[in-house]
């Protein structure tokens, strides 16, 4: 009699609908968690690219005009699901600040010409990218996708930083030094300990590694603070359930200081053996 009232409670037609409507809604989370992590990956690749080679850097611009239509297109896409999921909140939002937006150009004249160039790409990655991402109800696809491109990204930053050495080397670049390339290397590493402390892949230290690796040598140490801070605030809270945990935390904090005392030093000789290769 229990598997016969399971039975008809699995054919009851509003318990299928309530399948029906979970289902979807993971379809289309699933739609815009990669929409939004295509046009992060897809950014932070061409941008990493351009910092190493003098050649992608000259047709940076044609590059973000096929690019702004490339994640244009990734947008239209995934327009049906977010339609559905606009939220009063975020149109008052993007309302706002696309007030602020304006009122700063009219204040600060002399830059209108650097706001007409970037008012098209703030509109589709800044704007449109939030819609987005304020429509998500569940980030686990979000952050699935993001770590799985990660990889991409971070050996696209190792790409880079080879191509940077060998133009520099060549007499093509004056310096090693590379914002972007830290900048959007940290992108990759971020989500990659989010997956580690998930997972505990030994071969995402590896990656892990190779991306602080580059951020260390070519850019601004200042994208480590974030590093060490989410590492910090993961060994926190596994210490409530495994106080072994403790020892890394100290660990971690004599390492993290031997390295902020010594850092000058430790930066010279990584561009010393990078600039004797």
């Amino acid at each position: 009699g229990h598997l016969r009232e399971v039975a008809h409670l699995a054919r009851s037609p509003m318990i299928s609908r309530n399948v029906l409507i979970d289902s979807n809604g993971r379809r289309c989370d699933k739609i815009i968690g990669l929409a939004v992590s295509l046009q992060i990956m897809i950014m932070a690749v061409k941008n990493i690219l351009v910092s190493g080679n003098t050649f992608l850097s000259s047709i940076n611009n044609v590059l973000n005009t096929i690019l702004f239509f490339v994640v244009g297109a990734i947008y239209l896409w995934g327009f049906r699901c977010v339609s559905r999921r606009m939220k009063g909140l975020s149109i008052i939002i993007l309302m706002a600040s696309a007030i602020l937006f304006c009122i700063s150009a009219l204040l600060f004249n002399e830059n209108m010409p650097f706001v007409k160039e970037l008012l098209p790409r703030t509109i589709v990655y800044s704007f449109i990218g939030f819609l987005y991402i304020s429509s998500i109800n569940d980030f686990e696809y979000l952050l699935d996708y993001m770590a799985k491109f990660s990889y991409v990204i971070i050996c696209a930053s190792v790409v880079s930083a080879c191509m940077l050495m060998r133009s520099v080397g060549s007499g093509y670049l004056d310096s090693q030094y590379s914002m972007p390339l830290s900048y959007f290397t940290l992108i990759g590493v971020m989500f990659l300990l989010n997956k580690y402390t998930r997972e505990e892949m030994k071969m995402d230290l590896l990656v892990i590694a190779a991306g602080i690796l580059v951020i260390i040598a070519f850019g601004s140490r200042r994208y480590l603070l974030p590093i060490f801070s989410y590492i910090f605030v993961a060994l926190v809270r596994r210490i409530r359930s495994d106080a072994m945990t403790i020892k890394w935390v100290w660990l971690l904090l004599v390492i993290g200081l031997l390295v902020a005392l010594n850092l000058d030093y430790v930066t010279n000789r990584l561009n010393d053996v990078f600039a004797g290769q």
